[in-house]
């Protein structure tokens, strides 16, 4: 990694993966595509939903 000036072919920092539909409201799907909540956090919707399988926002989650 290239930096210009004082830290010239240092690399200062990487940082993690970044998620960021993590606190987004987001839709979620059941397999069939059948929307079973609207606008709720990850979070939320992990909380309120049983275990298995769904589309949160533009991934498929398992639910554990």
């Amino acid at each position: 990694m290239w930096l210009p000036g004082r830290h010239a072919g240092i690399a200062t920092s990487i940082d993690g993966p970044f998620d960021h539909e993590a606190d987004m409201a987001i839709d979620v799907y059941n397999m069939q595509g059948v929307l079973l909540l609207r606008n709720v956090t990850r979070a939320e919707a992990a909380d309120r939903l049983p275990t298995g399988f769904y589309i949160m926002g533009r991934r498929k989650v398992l639910l554990r």
